[in-house]
């Protein structure tokens, strides 16, 4: 019993007005012959595949070419799609009397519990869950507080999973059940580059109403992490924002019970940098060809540096997609300084104003400026 999960693909996903599309693209044909070599029979995509409810084009076309590829994967048996919370329920559903005929088994709204068990014989049942908005488990009544509501819900949540597992159990008692969602879960670790999802008013869902399933694969928290011992996020299969670069990316192996990380290949590099003008060409000399970088420059004045910056990335093939800018402290802060009365009348302006930028690094550049300006003023 051989299953890959995945999750939070965000295909159509921009970082900065800048496409994602190159990496999506390569990492679905990573993802192809993974099922191949693998040897996959079952493949699991666990909601957020596109990034907003009306995806481009490129990002259709993407979907419904891999979806087409996978049909050459002599060991594959099916494909399992679940709607999350940045899917478009009639997008997703539309074609979906199509894609059975390859196999591809799509749900997206969760208003029909038969529409969500999946039997394959002689192989496992799947409880194929996608992102249960509030409506389908619980009609709310004027006057209810959100206490009340926040237990109606989680009621609703339980006892749709405990419903699914009891219909799965009826078609076969020793078949393993395999779940999906699309939810946080109280244990689950919150990223940067994903929100909360509140059904009703819950923060999170308690692990333990998947307790009678053999495994559940889980989606919506970018991070890959292990809720329990057979609960698991994947993941996204690349970094949606500059701090999710942090972490390394992977897809879910299920081996008959044995679960391991297979890490995704970075397709892009995505780094932050922080460094001062004079050293910003070394810093992106480092880098590799075609990455995305965001750059806090760490100077005074920095903000006017941007045509600077401009003119030393043109040397380099990169993509710089947003600039900050931190001033450098002046002064050392473990040194008191004296407060001392200066007598304007008897003062040099020059001296005033190498005292402003005395710890400047770009002091003997500034102060050639400043006698061309009282150069002129002079004359």
């Amino acid at each position: 019993m051989k299953i890959i999960h995945t999750s939070d693909w965000h295909l159509g996903q921009n970082l900065i007005r800048h496409s994602r599309e190159k990496e999506h693209k390569e990492f679905l044909s990573w993802l192809l012959k993974t099922l191949q070599e693998k040897e996959i029979e079952l493949l699991l995509i666990s909601g957020d595949i596109f990034d907003t409810v009306t995806p481009p084009n490129s990002a259709l076309t993407l979907y419904y070419d891999f979806l087409s590829e996978t049909k050459k994967i002599e060991s594959l048996k099916k494909v399992v799609v679940v709607a999350g919370n940045h899917d478009s329920i009639y997008n997703l559903s539309a074609p979906k009397q199509l894609l059975e005929n390859l196999n591809i088994k799509v749900v997206a709204s969760g208003e029909n519990l038969d529409d969500e068990i999946l039997h394959i014989p002689d192989f496992g049942i799947v409880c194929a869950v996608p992102y249960l908005r509030d409506g389908v488990l619980k009609k709310f009544k004027s006057g209810e507080t959100s206490s009340e509501r926040s237990t109606q819900i989680q009621n609703g949540l339980q006892k749709h999973y405990e419903e699914l597992y009891k219909k799965a159990r009826e078609i076969s008692e020793d078949l393993p059940v395999i779940a999906t969602g699309h939810l946080t879960t109280l244990r689950g670790e919150i990223g940067d580059g994903e929100r909360n999802i509140y059904i009703g008013n819950l923060d999170g869902v308690p692990s333990e109403i998947f307790k009678d399933f053999d495994y559940v694969a889980l989606g919506h928290l970018h991070k890959c992490q292990k809720v329990s011992e057979k609960i698991y996020y994947s993941g996204s299969p690349i970094p949606l924002t500059f701090k999710e670069a942090k972490n390394k990316q992977f897809v879910m192996f299920y081996n008959s019970g044995e679960i391991e990380k297979i890490e995704v290949p970075r397709f892009r590099e995505i780094v932050s940098i922080s460094t001062n003008l004079q050293n910003l060409d070394a810093e992106l000399s480092k880098l590799e060809p075609e990455s995305f970088v965001e750059v806090f420059i760490l100077d005074e004045f920095g903000e006017y540096a941007r045509n600077q910056i401009s003119d030393i990335s043109k040397n380099h093939d990169l993509h710089i997609l947003s600039e900050r800018f931190d001033y450098k402290k002046v002064e050392d802060e473990n040194v008191e300084k004296e407060e001392k009365i200066v007598n304007l009348n008897t003062v040099k302006h020059e001296d005033i104003f190498l005292e402003l930028f005395e710890k400047s690094e770009r002091k003997d550049s500034l102060l050639q400026k400043y006698r061309e300006i009282v150069e002129e003023i002079e004359i």
